[in-house]
């Protein structure tokens, strides 16, 4: 792995109002799969060759992924597979166009402090070649109406970013693609699927822990968090940062 050292970012949180976002940071120039999963474990994410970590003092932020070999498809989880039969799913090596920039441009503005990007923008985040990035796509009636980026490598598979149409919410596509994600990773014989960060008190990011079992990243230590009976083995206060 080769990789372009930066100092530490910091600016306004984008996740919680009136905190501070500190990320140790760095550019790959070279990396394997096989980095790539290492650097999951390590709690980092990514946008194109542009890796990041939160290393700020709060530790709101929390790395979040899925023991694969021991999860079972909840209740939940089977009626949203029901309820979106109708859907065809295809896993590409697609290349960036209007359409999914459309896509991304309008799921986008879900987000009260988000702001336009560019199509160049998009195209380097998400589609820069890493070898490893794949895209899911999700047809409704034929129509694309909603992406996932997703990176596999030798032990995981990682989702990336998610967007949708905001017209067809009502069908949940965002929870319906990590259902998906699972059903790949276990096709694939992985160990993990990483889903970022959870984060207790963001409305956006609260909701992973419905996808167990499931492991937080805290105090550099992945430890259980909620079993395969949905049981939460970590306190509120640690889920709130407060280690």
């Amino acid at each position: 792995m080769h990789i372009l050292e930066m100092e530490n970012s910091v600016q306004p949180c984008p996740y919680l109002p009136g905190k501070t976002f500190t990320a140790g940071q760095f550019i790959s120039l070279n990396m394997s799969a096989a980095d790539m999963d290492d650097l999951l474990a390590q709690g980092y994410r990514h946008f194109g060759n542009y890796f990041f970590r939160p290393e700020c003092r709060c530790q709101a932020c929390i790395p979040l992924r899925i023991d694969i070999k021991k999860y079972k498809r909840h209740r939940s989880h089977k009626r949203l597979l029901k309820k979106n039969a109708c859907f065809k799913t295809r896993i590409v090596k697609a290349a960036p166009d209007k359409t999914r920039f459309h896509i991304y441009q309008q799921h986008k503005q879900r987000f009260e402090k988000e702001s336009a990007d560019s199509f160049a923008s998009f195209v380097s985040s998400f589609y820069k070649d890493l070898g490893f990035n794949k895209e899911l796509e999700f047809y409704y009636e034929n129509k694309l109406i909603a992406l996932s980026f997703i990176d596999i490598g030798v032990r995981s598979v990682s989702a990336v970013y998610c967007c949708y149409l905001p017209e067809y919410g009502f069908l949940s596509p965002g929870k319906y693609s990590i259902i998906k994600e699972i059903e790949l990773a276990q096709q694939l014989g992985k160990d993990f699927l990483y889903l970022g960060f959870y984060i207790k008190n963001n409305r956006h990011m609260c909701y992973k822990l419905d996808y167990y079992p499931c492991q937080l990243r805290l105090q550099d230590n992945w430890v259980e968090a909620v079993d395969a009976d949905g049981r939460l083995l970590v306190s509120d206060s640690r889920l709130r940062g407060e280690l």
